[in-house]
């Protein structure tokens, strides 16, 4: 999305939160405050860097989460969310039940679900989303980008663009279709395409 937006001359940015890549922290003890933090600072960053201008935020899954507050904090022109997993434990929830699953019965490490953390403190309260921040509330535009076999989204003032397919099947070019429908919108195409 980043190297998307950056071709039609944005400057974008990609991070990593606290805990995970080369970023310090344990990732098991995130809270929402920390991932909203880190993302306003790197809003913050990008700004200093390239200059102020307009400002989009993206959020994959469960980076929708931190990706509304962050927009809302910096007052961002544009929220996208792909594929948007707003309630955390929902999201870690699943991952959970698959890892049991896959794991045919053998104990699992603390705090891990096969590969994948399961992060207590983002469990453990609820996210202060309330509605969507769009409008005089926060971005002139907001998006959803989904796979038209998962759920609607379906929320006032938010554009909702389908490509087909689903999450669940496995895809040599990682949710491309995801990407590009995504990045199309953000440099201001309208209408539904199938990216």
């Amino acid at each position: 999305l980043a190297a998307g937006g950056a071709v039609d001359g944005g400057a974008g940015i990609v991070f990593h939160w606290p805990g995970h890549g080369e970023s310090d922290g344990d990732p098991r003890e995130l809270t929402m405050e920390e991932l909203v933090a880190a993302g306003i600072g790197a809003a913050d960053e990008l700004l200093t860097r390239c200059g102020v201008g307009p400002l989009a935020v993206a959020g994959v899954r469960v980076g929708a989460v931190p990706a509304v507050l962050v927009a809302r904090g910096r007052e961002a022109d544009t929220l996208l969310l792909v594929e948007p997993d707003l309630e955390p434990d929902v999201h870690f929830a699943a991952i959970e039940r698959s890892a049991r699953r896959t794991s045919l019965g053998r104990p699992l490490p603390p705090d891990w679900a096969a590969a994948r953390f399961v992060p207590r403190l983002l469990r453990a309260t609820p996210p202060p989303l309330g509605p969507l921040p769009t409008g005089s509330t926060g971005p002139g535009r907001c998006g959803v980008v989904r796979y038209e076999a998962s759920d609607p989204f379906d929320r006032a003032g938010v554009d909702e663009m389908t490509v087909p397919g689903t999450r669940r099947r496995r895809s040599p070019d990682h949710h491309a279709a995801l990407c590009r429908r995504g990045v199309a919108w953000l440099v201001g195409e309208r209408g539904d395409a199938d990216g």
